[in-house]
């Protein structure tokens, strides 16, 4: 495994994570690769066993590391510490796409934001179905890496709507339906993963161009993307509001797990003003 990251915790933490990928990668082969059998379709969202199983294994592994790290988790009431010093932040979401993992959809993540001197300087998502983890350090790139070697990637530019590869979290019934539909009828390609980590970081690799939230009141959270964002950033994108501003996340509070938000995450500028157009339909 070759490691790429130059910045002292980034590459303590690519390296350390990447242990934690096969202790995660252990629980999937033994138990969340078949979970899905017998599921009775009555998820709504809360917290789960199988969430809190991985928000232990995380805590116990970073627990054993020499890095001094506060963690903060989607899936524990308060935040806690792990040999604090010198302000450094983990923000986790221990399972992105519960209720894909549930249902037996191949589409969710582990995601951590590492944040330090007031800014996020290292994202790490791991695609669990596929065994393949998305890794980022502030101004040195992103990378997708398997078992074997770590590749550098760049987001894929588009032009038009029907050039574009687009997922998105749909509209029900409200304004942006026009939009959905203009969407599935003419974009090049539509992909609905319902795990938004995942798909910004698909963007991120150049297979997807945009994530739009077409949801009425916003359905993101930081903790879901914050990882995936400087993923996005540092390979070429960016996520923006539905009207245009920067989409910007603050330091890691527990108030980070409930704030939603409508984003859209996009590969390049020009996919950026081809989504805006969009959107004043």
């Amino acid at each position: 495994m070759r490691y790429v990251f130059n910045n002292e915790v980034s590459n303590y933490l690519e390296i350390y994570l990447h242990k934690l990928r096969e202790e995660i990668r252990r629980i999937w082969l033994a138990k969340l690769s078949t979970i899905h059998i017998g599921y009775d379709n009555k998820y709504h969202g809360e917290t789960v066993e199988i969430d809190i199983i991985l928000n232990n294994i995380i805590y116990e592994h970073l627990d054993k590391s020499e890095l001094k790290v506060t963690i903060i988790s989607e899936d524990d009431s308060e935040s806690q510490s792990v040999n604090i010093k010198d302000e450094v932040y983990l923000l986790i979401d221990p399972i992105d796409g519960t209720h894909n993992l549930l249902m037996g959809y191949p589409a969710y993540t582990t995601s951590i934001a590492v944040y330090k001197n007031d800014r996020y300087i290292m994202g790490w998502v791991y695609d669990i179905p596929r065994d393949i983890i998305y890794k980022a350090s502030l101004g040195e790139g992103s990378y997708i890496q398997s078992i074997y070697t770590s590749k550098r990637i760049y987001t894929s530019p588009s032009f038009q709507l029907n050039d574009l590869r687009v997922s998105f979290h749909r509209a029900k019934n409200n304004q942006y339906t026009e939009v959905q539909n203009k969407i599935i009828n003419e974009a090049n390609k539509v992909r609905i993963s319902s795990c938004s980590s995942l798909d910004i970081c698909l963007i991120a690799s150049g297979v997807l161009h945009a994530f739009l939230d077409l949801s009425f009141m916003g359905h993101e959270r930081c903790v879901d993307i914050a990882a995936a964002k400087l993923i996005l950033e540092e390979s070429g994108g960016y996520i923006m509001t539905r009207d245009g501003n920067s989409y910007n996340i603050l330091s890691p509070t527990d108030s980070l797990f409930f704030e939603k938000k409508a984003i859209i995450a996009v590969s390049s500028k020009s996919t950026g003003d081809t989504i805006l157009e969009l959107l004043r339909i």
